[in-house]
This record gives structure tokens, sequence and C-alpha cells, in this order.
């Protein structure tokens, strides 16, 4: 199948039409290559613009504005598309470590938390039922969903996410 790619920068978005050509996964990669890591671009403004009817997978963190990609995400599938959410989670996020640390938003480095032993298990039960929640309001909405680590390898995230599409387990 043809596959495009739009990638929500600060200020703009990067596009690559659908294509299905031999060299397709190359011009993905040069697009990546041009990519800004950082801050909280509005993803829901390029799934809203993406092409009716395409098949669309949104890979995020979900910090930003998780309810208005839900929300377009909704619309896609209410009107008979198809879209698959990868909630992409850092190792760190998961498993902060133990005793005290003081952590931050990669993104925002000014957002900063302190976690001690008091706060930690506080922390760890919120952001659990967080990513519960945010599962459950996907499939609620027809959204295919799979959470992913940072350090799991890719080939198994993209074997994960297509078992999950084949079984229609997603």
């Amino acid at each position: 199948d043809p596959a495009g790619l739009g990638i929500a920068q600060p200020g703009r978005t990067l596009w690559l039409g659908p294509r299905g050509r031999s060299g397709a996964i190359l011009d993905v990669a040069r697009l990546l290559e041009r990519a800004e890591v950082g801050g909280s671009p509005p993803l829901a403004e390029v799934l809203a613009a993406a092409p009716a009817g395409a098949r669309v997978a949104i890979l995020s963190d979900f910090l930003g504005d998780e309810d208005a990609i839900l929300a377009a995400a909704a619309h896609r599938t209410a009107a008979g598309g198809e879209v698959h959410v990868v909630h992409i989670v850092a190792r760190e996020e998961l498993d902060p470590g133990e005793g005290s640390t003081l952590t931050f938003d990669p993104e925002s480095p000014d957002v900063k938390r302190a976690l001690s032993g008091a706060t930690l298990p506080v922390y760890r039960e919120r952001f659990a039922q967080w990513r519960e929640r945010l599962a459950r309001r996907c499939h609620e909405r027809g959204i295919r969903y799979v959470q992913v680590v940072t350090d799991e390898q890719p080939h198994r995230v993209v074997r994960r996410v297509v078992s999950q599409e084949i079984e229609g387990t997603a």
C-alpha cells in the first residue's frame, strides 16, 4: 500500500505524500532526518489534514493535545477510517528508580518534578492509571492502541503492532 508521512513540528508540519514506489523508505528516512525533536506541536491538526480514507498511525507520548487527537481520530474511525495509536513511553517514566530524584520533561526542561520515597508510589500508580485510561479511550472510539517503550527494538514493535492488527486484538 502507498504510505505517506506527516510530522508535527513547532510552527509547521513536514509532509510526504503517499507513495508506493521502491524508494519510499528512503524518502521517509530523509524526511525524518529533517524533523526537529521537541515541544508539543498539535498532532490533531496533522491528523485532520491526512488524506480521507488513509490508514493513519499516530506515534506520540500523548503528553500534549490528547483530547484533540482522540477527537480527530474518533472522527476518522466514525467515517470508516482506520487509526492506530502507538503510545511511546520512556523506560525512565515507567521505572524512575528508587530513592529521591528530580525528573524533568525533556521537551520542556522547565517542567520539573521531585520524586521521593513518599511520592514515587503515587506517581507510578497515577501514571499507570493514565495509560490505562488512554488505552480504554482509544478502544471506545474504535482506535487501535499499543504502548511501546523507548528501549524496545523497532522490528519487535512493528511485529507486535502488525500481529495485533491481524488478530484484531488491538
